[in-house]
């Protein structure tokens, strides 16, 4: 429905006051079914929006708000639950990623386009593939050229926290605390083949850049003053700190040194994040047996052994090649076993000798 009522002469009206009514009782997104409704209305050079609501699927959306022609002054606010983010066309980046937004309050004011404001989101079942991660709340609060956005967890421990630049590319610098990040959940979620077993934590802090206009461009810096973890039955810490470096597609470790028992293993290259990239790392030193079980396929190995290997491949399907020393140890082959074995295992391109 339309309403309206103009002054002035015929070839110059103007329109004093009018009115929108939009109804949408029915309508498909992306084979999602949603109905919705629109009200504006417009005294002078005042323009409401006194009631804007959508549902699509399980989730609703409401607004309203006020924006005056003259001075561009402006006041919002929206209401929104529900929002699954596979539901929508997410950037690359976040393509392995799914949350539901179970709330979204947005509060804006202010003369467009710097505008204030403030932004308040709560993130339930949230997963990496398929491994699910804590909840999370995200606050962001603007003055009109930079927004201050913090990262919370259910526990309330800050996760995250950092600005953001209001201009194009709208450039985001953050810390995240080592410490709060659920590494276990992420460490399985990214790597399939990690043991159920394996368990890690760390100190340190992980500091990041990324244009929000550019989501390729994500750079990321991590000081790790402690990782303490097991891996394959092996409890182990890190014997120094350390840097990794990374972007989208991968990080890489600046010489990691990890002492546990019965193992010393020196770790540097590159580890693939996304399925584009390869890996490019080196480890040497001595270790228990168990820790490369995961790495060889139809070889089950047990002991004590030097180890100087290179390794290449995908994050799914990675490829070691050099050089394992074993002294006194066992080896299960295609269900055969031997024990008190010394010997010397080569693998070269996928494999194993």
């Amino acid at each position: 429905s339309l309403q309206g009522r103009t002054e002035g002469s015929w070839l110059q009206p103007s329109a004093m006051s009018s009115s929108v009514s939009l109804d949408f009782s029915s309508f498909t997104l992306r084979g999602i079914k949603g109905q919705g409704r629109l009200d504006i209305r417009k005294q002078g050079p005042l323009v409401s929006f006194d009631e804007i609501e959508v549902s699509l699927g399980q989730a609703t959306t409401s607004a309203a708000g006020t924006y005056h022609l003259d001075t561009q002054e402006m006041t919002a606010r929206l209401q929104a639950d529900g929002i699954r983010l596979s539901e929508l066309t997410p950037p690359a980046l976040l393509e392995e990623w799914d949350a539901v937004a179970t709330s979204i309050k947005v509060d804006i004011w202010g003369r467009f386009p710097k505008l204030a404001g403030q932004v308040d989101i709560s993130l339930d079942d949230v997963k990496l593939r398929e491994t699910k991660l804590p909840s999370l709340l995200v606050m962001a609060r603007s003055d009109g050229r930079t927004a201050k956005v913090e990262c919370r967890l259910e526990s309330s421990q800050v996760l995250a926290s950092g600005a953001v630049d209001l201009e194009h590319p709208y450039s985001m610098e953050s810390s995240v605390d080592l410490s709060a990040l659920p590494l276990n959940p992420l460490l399985h979620g990214l790597f399939p083949s990690t043991p159920e077993d394996a368990h890690l934590e760390a100190q340190g802090r992980l500091d990041f850049s990324l244009p929000l206009a550019r989501f390729e461009e994500l750079a990321y810096r991590a000081q790790v003053d402690q990782i303490v973890g097991t891996y394959g039955g092996v409890e182990g810490e890190t014997g120094s700190t350390f840097a990794v470096v990374g972007d989208r597609d991968s990080l890489t470790i600046d010489e990691l040194n990890l002492i546990g028992t019965d193992t010393a293993i020196a770790i540097k290259g590159r580890i693939p994040v996304s399925t584009t990239s390869t890996f490019d790392l080196q480890l040497y030193g001595d270790a228990k047996l168990t820790l490369l079980n995961q790495l060889l396929e139809a070889v089950e190995l047990e002991g004590h052994a030097s180890l100087d290997l290179h390794l290449s491949g995908s994050r799914d399907e990675p490829n070691p090649i050099g050089e394992l020393r074993i002294d006194n140890g066992a080896v299960t082959w295609n269900r055969i076993r031997g024990s008190g074995v010394t010997a010397t295992v080569t693998a070269r391109e996928g494999r194993t000798y």
